[in-house]
């Protein structure tokens, strides 16, 4: 009897310890995997665009333009745009009214007539207004852009963003007429200092209010992502102002399904001198400075 009574002991013993096996093992199973280690970038700053603040004090209208270097108050810089469509073609805004940005056809030639839009002026502004108007928090300098035509000057012109600091220059490029497509390719963008700095990061969300037959259409607001590389500083033959030094830079950019790119060449005297556009429709733009002004 006591036997039996030691193998039915042994019997329940060994069934717990099984079970208590199994469940382990099952609890093993279904344990989520720890999340892996997020290595911080070598310079957080990389990742966010740097607006300067002011002095403590300073409530001058001029607070957010006293840095700047290359694109200081009053300074205009001259260039010349060539926009081709996805077969090479090239193609120019011809203007049917000069007092609106809408009114404007297609044309695909190699010789523009005078109505034509064949480049731009940027001029930076004094100030902060108008944004300031509309949010006095407004921390940018302004960029006024008058587009160029072989007869003229356009009417209108469009009043956009600029900061340059000691950690940054980034600029809104023209987005009026077939420049349109340019808001969603990375802007011109370039962080200090370039002899050290390799690689940084963009982020913005796009309204679809840019959205084009040509390329597509969407609700709301959606997010863009853009990653630029520093490839190095060189001599570069520039057309109008000869041979001077460069940093070229790349920059890819991703919305929705669609990519993009930019190749920048920044001159620490002159700004963005060269850029050359491949976008999400598979057009190109090329943006070449002719002139800078002192």
């Amino acid at each position: 009897m006591r036997v039996i009574y030691g193998l039915i002991l042994l019997f329940i013993i060994f069934g717990c310890q099984n079970n208590r096996q199994t469940t382990q093992n099952d609890l093993y199973k279904h344990k989520k995997k720890p999340a892996p280690k997020i290595q911080p970038l070598r310079d957080p700053s990389l990742k966010h665009l740097f607006v300067e603040k002011p002095a403590p004090g300073d409530t001058s209208e001029e607070r957010y333009n006293k840095d700047n270097i290359v694109f200081k108050v009053g300074r205009s810089f001259y260039y010349n745009a060539i926009y081709k469509d996805k077969k090479g073609t090239e193609l120019w805004a011809k203007v049917n009214d000069y007092t609106h940005f809408d009114k404007w056809d297609t044309i695909a030639t190699t010789s523009p007539g005078n109505n034509a839009i064949t480049g731009f002026r940027a001029v930076v502004q004094p100030g902060r207004k108008p944004f300031s108007d509309l949010d006095n928090r407004f921390n940018r300098s302004v960029l006024a852009y008058e587009y160029l035509m072989p007869n003229g000057v356009f009417d209108k012109v469009a009043l956009t963003q600029l900061i340059e600091n000691k950690k940054n220059v980034w600029m809104l490029p023209p987005r009026n007429f077939l420049f349109k497509v340019l808001e969603l390719s990375p802007y011109p963008y370039v962080k200090f200092p370039l002899d050290s700095v390799n690689k940084w990061y963009y982020q913005r969300t796009i309204s679809d209010k840019w959205g084009d037959d040509h390329w597509m259409h969407w609700k709301g607001r959606r997010n863009a992502k853009f990653t630029y590389y520093n490839k190095g500083r060189r001599l570069a033959n520039h057309p109008s102002l000869g041979e001077i030094p460069v940093y070229v830079i790349k920059g890819i950019g991703a919305f929705q399904d669609l990519t993009s790119q930019i190749e920048m060449y920044y001159s620490e005297k002159y700004g963005f001198v060269q850029l050359n556009y491949l976008n999400v429709d598979s057009s190109t733009v090329s943006i070449v400075l002719t002139k800078a002004e002192k």
